[in-house]
């Protein structure tokens, strides 16, 4: 969405051969000299930029503000004032103007505003594919990739836990991401946590609490000790596990089966 339609409603010569000089290949200028020609070359053509004197002899060239809100496209609109008008120019620039030159102009401002609005024509036109795509994180046109952010914008509305599956390096992280843009909590920063870094039992006791960590410890230890040999057992019995069987007077006494207490698996 970059300037290619340069409509100059112009009241002098010296501007329109200023505008002609910096033209580029590719420019294209349409010129009137009135309010309402220019008021009806904006309803009748698109254009990316319209260029205006500030005082035209039927009216002021602010007026096209509201031309230009209206039409398809909105054209930018920059506007040429006689000096002593700078009030009246912040106050076209305060209601929408994309800027203003004071005469005499040279052909560099003028270059320089061309270019600036026209590197602002193409910022506007991704933050618009942005929007409609939804979230900087899914960008495509594919059917399977719209079908995916109209997956992300109808979860995030909600207060579900969300799953996300897939193979390694499909992108898991930036639907995540997506789907945190897109929810009310889009402020609030997102925490990523890297699970593949974490133990299995210390993730399942994160999740489901410790009491899961410890029956795995302790079927562990178990576990271990059946497949000790039958002397380490009875000289030096697993300190961390109960010991059935076992009293004040015999602390090395044999094991017989599950220890006491041990919780179901």
């Amino acid at each position: 969405m970059m300037i290619e339609r340069i409509l100059l409603v112009r009241d002098d010569e010296f501007l329109r051969r200023q505008v002609e000089q910096c033209l580029l290949p590719g420019w294209q200028v349409a010129m009137e000299t009135s309010l309402e020609a220019g008021q009806q070359a904006l309803n009748r053509e698109p254009f990316d930029m319209v260029i205006a004197d500030g005082q035209l002899p039927d009216g002021a060239g602010a007026q096209l503000l509201d031309n230009v809100k209206a039409v398809h496209g909105h054209p930018l609109l920059l506007l040429v004032f006689s000096p002593g008008s700078e009030a009246a120019a912040a106050e076209c620039v305060r209601r929408g103007a994309f800027g203003f030159l004071l005469k005499p102009v040279s052909s560099e401002q003028l270059e320089v505003l061309i270019h600036q609005a026209d590197n602002f024509r193409h910022l506007s036109g991704a933050a618009q594919y942005l929007a409609e795509a939804g979230s900087a994180e899914l960008l495509g046109s594919s059917s399977a990739l719209e079908e995916l952010r109209a997956q992300a914008r109808n979860v995030a509305r909600t207060e579900a836990t969300v799953l996300i599956q897939g193979e390694p390096g499909v992108g898991k992280k930036f639907v995540a991401r997506a789907i945190h843009s897109l929810s009310p909590r889009a402020e609030t920063p997102l925490l990523e946590v890297d699970c593949a870094s974490i133990s299995e039992v210390r993730v399942e006791g994160l999740l489901f609490g410790g009491g899961v960590v410890w029956r795995k410890a302790a079927w562990a230890c178990w576990n271990w000790l059946r497949a000790a040999p039958c002397c380490w057992r009875k000289s030096a019995p697993c300190p961390s596990l109960p010991r059935p069987g076992c009293c004040a007077r015999s602390r090395h006494a044999n094991w017989s089966g599950p220890a006491a207490g041990l919780p179901p698996r």
